[in-house]
């Protein structure tokens, strides 16, 4: 793997599906969304499983579109606040674990050809293309 040493994983990570993803946020509950206040997590879910696919879709979403965590952090909203912190910890646990999650996967690739060829660079987006046969 040619930019192996420029990703945070090790040998051997796991990526996670859709269920695996899940009940890794269950395992890690605790360090990712934290006690429930005024009988809800993070503001929102009443339950620890709807919390649990609540954050997962969130997760989803800011790494798939961009969002800086550290606007949620500082956002005037107290749920995107706790999303952001939430986020935080979950990436965290990710690379702490050697895991990551297919939005995380797609956001590593991003990352790598933007450091490598510059966003944008169209012209180059035909020979990364012709790497991958899907």
């Amino acid at each position: 793997m040619t930019y192996r040493h420029r990703i945070p994983l090790g040998n051997d990570y796991e990526t996670l599906d859709e269920l695996t993803q899940l009940l890794f946020i269950f395992e890690h509950f605790a360090q990712i969304v934290g006690p429930q206040i005024d009988g809800r997590y993070l503001h929102k879910w009443t339950t620890r499983w709807t919390a649990i696919k609540g954050v997962r879709g969130y997760f989803d979403k800011i790494t798939k579109e961009l969002v800086a965590p550290a606007q949620l952090r500082h956002a005037t909203d107290p749920f995107l606040r706790c999303i952001g912190a939430a986020y935080n910890a979950y990436r965290d646990l990710l690379c702490s674990t050697n895991r990551l999650d297919f939005a995380h996967q797609q956001r590593l690739a991003y990352d790598l050809r933007k450091e490598r060829m510059g966003l944008p660079n169209y012209e180059k987006w035909g020979e990364i293309q012709e790497r991958f046969s899907y």
